[in-house]
């Protein structure tokens, strides 16, 4: 309820793994733009999640593989989501 009345999605730029976790502390050393972290965008008219947005640049990285999408499907659907 709280994220909700802060507008705030559930599992939006909350990191939710350490490969997350240590992609942000990267960022952070290298002096980089934080990133938001797990944010809903529209893409090819399909809405998906992505891990990092830096929205002003229109990049997104994404730091998870194979095992985190479960199937072979799934790692395809997500690449083709944006453009891999």
């Amino acid at each position: 309820m709280l994220r909700q009345d802060l507008g705030v999605g559930i599992g939006e730029d909350i990191p939710r793994s350490e490969l997350e976790d240590r992609f942000l502390t990267l960022c952070r050393h290298a002096m980089l733009p934080l990133p938001k972290v797990n944010q809903r965008i529209t893409m090819a008219s399909e809405p998906t999640q992505v891990d990092f947005l830096w929205r002003e640049t229109r990049v997104i990285a994404e730091t998870d593989g194979y095992r985190t999408h479960r199937t072979r499907q799934a790692f395809r659907r997500d690449r083709r989501a944006i453009g891999c």
